[in-house]
């Protein structure tokens, strides 16, 4: 079951679940039926669920920095 979060978005209990609801995106996307961008999950520290997102995750410090130390 889905509900929203403090943040308002639409919240999954798995990322197995965000993973299906991205898959599903994707498919009435190509289908041209719908104009949603999300291809990302990540979970939230404030509902401890899922949300889709179209950004990229980001880097964490650690590979930031070791990518930083190669140079």
């Amino acid at each position: 079951m889905n509900w929203e979060c403090k943040t308002g978005k639409i919240c999954y209990k798995s990322k197995v679940d965000a993973e299906f609801a991205l898959y599903r995106i994707d498919r009435l996307r190509k289908e041209g039926r719908t104009d949603r961008q999300e291809k990302y999950c990540y979970h939230c520290q404030f509902c401890d669920n899922f949300h889709l997102t179209k950004q990229p995750p980001l880097e964490t410090w650690n590979n930031y920095h070791n990518k930083r130390k190669k140079r």
